[in-house]
């Protein structure tokens, strides 16, 4: 709600510029609960960003719908098997977020993460212990058999934590059969156990140079070229900020 602009150079006329910086993070759990989050942009006043505010307020419960159920179907030997398998099949991240034992958290009361999912991109947190990833393992081979996927081992990936030994590290492999990795990308963002340097983002100057060559050899009229650099050249190194400390 409010202004889809979040911060303003404070100048008039040509030399304005309005953009949308900040951003309002939620953790997918509070998505999934019976709440509603309402994220309201203020008027600015003193600072160049407009101040967020974010409103919660728990829904009221809402009565369940009665069952209609056609009694033909019990005719049907088969359908009781069909209505057992869809009742039993839970979502991937619901099976996860149910179990207790898995996650990490960044502090004591901080809340826990389990996961993060995106389409087929899914990263899960876990304390390295054996239990732990016998109980990841039994509910990744329970979706695959609920939805027919399958996990591509060749680009899955453990990442280890400093003081997980070798000892650990080796069962773990064995069990569920993944490579160890010192670093990986997820969403186009790098993610490492150690201080990214100067030479981890070059990857950006690259991005930006390759698309400024290929603009620059077509035949396009200087205000479209700016507007290209506005829409696509400043969303690059603006993504990359927002979730990674670029060095200077």
């Amino acid at each position: 709600m409010g202004h889809m602009f979040t911060w303003s150079n404070n100048k008039k006329g040509l030399d304005r510029i309005i953009e949308r910086f900040d951003r309002m993070i939620f953790y997918s759990y509070s998505i999934n609960t019976n709440q509603r989050l309402v994220v309201k942009h203020l008027p600015r006043i003193a600072s160049d960003h407009c101040p967020i505010l974010l409103n919660l307020s728990s829904l009221s419960p809402k009565l369940s719908n009665s069952i209609k159920f056609e009694n033909i179907w019990a005719s049907y030997p088969a359908s009781y098997s069909v209505v057992n398998n869809v009742w039993n099949r839970r979502l991937l991240s619901n099976a996860i977020l149910e179990r207790e034992n898995i996650g990490v958290r960044v502090s004591g009361n901080s809340p826990r993460i389990t996961l993060l999912l995106y389409a087929d991109d899914v990263i899960v947190f876990a304390e390295a212990k054996i239990t732990n990833v016998k109980l990841i393992k039994e509910i990744i081979n329970k979706y695959c058999n609920w939805t027919g996927q399958k996990v591509n081992t060749s680009k899955s990936g453990l990442l280890f934590g400093k003081v997980v030994n070798t000892k650990m590290k080796s069962k773990i492999k064995n069990i569920l059969g993944y490579k160890e990795v010192k670093e990986f990308c997820y969403l186009s963002t790098r993610l490492a156990l150690r201080k990214l340097s100067r030479s981890d983002y070059q990857f950006i100057v690259d991005n930006v140079m390759k698309r400024l060559n290929s603009w620059g050899s077509k035949f396009l009229s200087l205000a479209v070229k700016i507007t290209l650099v506005k829409s696509v050249i400043l969303s690059i190194p603006s993504f990359h900020t927002t979730v990674s400390l670029i060095p200077k």
